[in-house]
């Protein structure tokens, strides 16, 4: 079952239906209903939170490494 608004118009158009809202399921990389700043605005967005994540991880591992090295050479005085 699709869902209808309030038009009567089905949300989700067939395929090769072209609609104002800028889906297409005929293409292979789905486009967004949403208008072009918005979009770069969204991707921006997941781009700088993937890049954080990915120096929020390299930061952890330097700590652990470190902190291993450290355990490693009071280890080795003793």
């Amino acid at each position: 079952e699709l869902d209808f608004d309030h038009e009567g118009s089905s949300v989700f158009p067939a395929p090769g239906d072209r609609q104002e809202s800028g889906i297409n399921l005929m293409t292979t990389k789905r486009e967004w209903p949403v208008s072009g700043s918005t979009r770069d605005q969204i991707s921006n967005c997941c781009s700088q939170l993937a890049f954080n994540n990915g120096n929020n991880l390299k930061r952890q591992l330097q700590n652990s490494l470190s902190q291993m090295v450290l355990l490693m050479q009071s280890r080795v005085q003793k």
